[in-house]
């Protein structure tokens, strides 16, 4: 059995435009002492993350949560929230790694995913 050493934290959106969706969030290394992010985590140049935790750039190019913004008349949109519980200390990715990578970095990593969804319409975003 593995041990969990470390999370990783993504967030998007997928839309029909999208196949492989957006990525608004990405943040890794939070220590497996971490249960929740502080209010304000995802701005840019935040202090809010715990020790060692680090944002990377979203699907926009930017180091921040980003937040839903489909466009308008686009029908229900599916967003997720991604945590994994990886098998390493550290993630070995530079800080202007794409989502794409970061995934593709800890595919063979993960000892244990979470996943959320929810379905928002334009009124709810």
């Amino acid at each position: 059995m593995a041990r969990v050493v470390r999370r990783e934290g993504l967030c998007g959106g997928c839309s029909r435009s999208t196949a492989p969706g957006f990525w608004q969030y990405v943040v890794a290394d939070i220590p497996t002492t971490k249960t929740e992010l502080a209010e304000g985590a995802g701005d840019a140049g935040t202090l809010s993350l715990p020790d060692g935790a680090r944002q990377f750039r979203n699907d926009a190019g930017v180091h921040q949560h980003v937040g839903a913004a489909r466009p308008e008349r686009h029908g229900r949109h599916r967003y997720y929230v991604v945590v994994a519980a990886l098998d390493i200390t550290r993630l070995d990715a530079p800080d202007d790694a794409t989502p794409a990578f970061i995934c593709s970095t800890i595919s063979s990593h993960i000892v244990g995913p979470a996943t959320i969804a929810v379905m928002a319409d334009a009124h709810d975003c």
